[in-house]
C-alpha cells in the first residue's frame, strides 16, 4: 500500500529551488485562489467522493437487509388421485395447504448484521481516505502553480538583468571599451532569457489549468498565493504514535481485522442447522372433511458442517493481522524518511536564505559596478 508524501515536503523541496525569487510584482489576474479555496472546489467536484457516498448508502442498505428474517414458505400438496380402482378420479384425493417458517439458530441474524456494520465502517474509512486523496491532489497542484509562478518571477528578473547588462555592454562597445563580440554574446544571452521567460509563462498557464481541471474548469485567469511557497512552517519532527490509528491506512487495516472477526462468527453460526416448522390444512375429498397438519424438519449435519468456510475465515483473519503489521511498519519507515527530508530541506533552505543569496547578491552588485566603471572587460 502506497503512502503518499506529505505536502510539506513538496513545499520545502520547491522552496529550496525557488529561494532566489525576486520581489517583482506578478501580473494581475482576475481572481486570487487560496489553497483553502482550491481544496474546497476540488472536494466539491470530485466524482470519487460521490462514488464513496453511494458505496456508503449501499452498506447502510446491507445492514437493513442483514436484519431481515427468512421468508415463510407456502406449499400445496395433493395426493391419492388419477390412480387405479377407487383412486381413478379425484373422489379419494387429499389436498394439503400449509405454510412453513424456517427458524435461524446460532445467532445468524446478528452475525450478518455485524458483518454488514463492519462493511459500513470500511466504507466510511474508504470515503475519508478518498477525500484525503482529493485534498492531496489539490495541494500538490496548488504547490506546482506556486512553484511555476515563482519560477516566472525568477525568469522576469533574469530577463531584466540580461537587458540591463546588454545596455551596459552596448554603452562600452560604443565607447570602444569592449569588443563587438561582447555585444553579440550578451544579445544572445538576452534572447535566451526572453525565451525562458516566455516558457515560464506557458508553464504557469499549464499548472493553473491542471489545478482548475480538478474542479472541472480549464480557466487560467486566476492567481495563487505564491508567497506561501516560501513559508517554512514548523512541522512535527517525530511521528505521533497516539494519533496513528487516525491515519487512513492504519484505520482501514484495523477495520479489516474487525470485519474478519465478524465473518468468523458468521461462518460458525452458519454451521448450525436451521429447523423448519410447517402448519397446514388437509382436505379429504370423499368426506369433505378438513384436518390440521403439523410438520417439523431440520437438516442433519452429517457431511456439510461449514468447516471449510470457517477455516477460510480464520485464515483471512490471520492475513488481516499480518497486513496491519506490514502497513504500520511501512508507514513508520515512510514517516522517518519524510521527516529526514523535511529537516534536510529546511537546513538547506536556511543556509541559502541567510548566507548564499546575500553573498551572491553582493557579488553581483560589486561585479556590475566594477564593469560599469571599466575595471575589467566583459569577458
Amino acid at each position: 500500500m502506497e503512502i503518499r508524501p506529505m505536502i510539506i515536503v513538496s513545499v520545502l523541496a520547491l522552496s529550496v529551488i525557488g529561494l532566489t525569487h525576486s520581489s517583482a510584482k506578478a501580473e494581475p489576474k482576475n481572481t486570487v485562489i487560496t489553497l483553502e479555496m482550491a481544496i474546497s472546489r476540488a472536494v466539491a467536484a470530485a466524482p470519487s467522493l460521490r462514488a464513496g457516498e453511494e458505496n456508503l448508502r449501499g452498506t447502510i442498505a446491507q445492514i437493513h437487509q442483514a436484519g431481515v428474517k427468512p421468508n415463510p414458505e407456502i406449499s400445496l400438496e395433493s395426493e391419492d388421485f388419477l390412480g387405479s380402482g377407487d383412486f381413478n378420479g379425484f373422489d379419494k384425493s387429499q389436498t394439503t395447504l400449509s405454510i412453513g417458517q424456517r427458524f435461524e439458530r446460532g445467532g445468524k441474524q446478528q452475525a450478518r448484521i455485524s458483518v454488514a456494520k463492519r462493511d459500513n465502517e470500511v466504507a466510511k474509512l474508504a470515503r475519508a481516505r478518498a477525500r484525503l486523496d482529493v485534498i492531496y491532489s489539490a495541494q500538490k497542484a496548488y504547490v506546482e502553480v506556486m512553484a511555476a509562478t515563482a519560477a516566472q518571477k525568477n525568469a522576469q528578473v533574469r530577463f531584466q538583468l540580461s537587458s540591463d547588462l546588454e545596455a551596459a555592454v552596448k554603452t562600452r562597445v560604443d565607447a570602444a571599451l569592449d569588443s563587438a563580440a561582447a555585444a553579440q554574446r550578451v544579445a544572445l544571452q538576452a534572447l535566451e532569457a526572453r525565451t525562458n521567460l516566455d516558457q515560464a509563462g506557458h508553464d504557469v498557464d499549464l499548472a493553473r489549468r491542471q489545478l482548475s481541471m480538478l474542479w472541472e474548469n480549464e480557466d487560467v485567469a486566476f492567481a495563487v498565493e505564491a508567497e506561501r511557497l516560501f513559508a517554512m512552517d514548523d512541522v512535527a519532527t517525530q511521528p505521533n504514535k497516539e494519533s496513528s490509528e487516525s491515519i487512513p491506512e492504519i484505520a482501514l487495516s484495523l477495520a479489516a481485522q474487525k470485519k474478519a472477526d465478524a465473518v468468523i462468527a458468521l461462518e460458525k453460526a452458519r454451521a448450525k442447522q436451521d429447523p423448519t416448522l410447517s402448519f397446514g390444512l388437509r382436505h379429504q375429498a370423499d368426506s369433505d372433511d378438513v384436518a390440521a397438519v403439523l410438520s417439523f424438519s431440520m437438516p442433519l449435519a452429517l457431511f456439510d458442517t461449514n468447516k471449510g468456510n470457517i477455516d477460510r475465515a480464520v485464515a483471512n483473519r490471520k492475513k488481516a493481522g499480518w497486513d496491519a503489521i506490514q502497513v504500520r511498519r511501512q508507514l513508520d519507515r515512510e514517516m522517518a524518511r519524510l521527516i529526514d527530508r523535511i529537516n534536510a530541506a529546511k537546513a538547506e533552505a536556511s543556509i541559502i536564505r541567510s548566507d548564499m543569496i546575500p553573498k551572491a547578491a553582493q557579488g553581483l552588485r560589486t561585479t556590475r559596478h566594477g564593469y560599469e566603471r571599466g575595471a575589467f572587460t566583459y569577458l
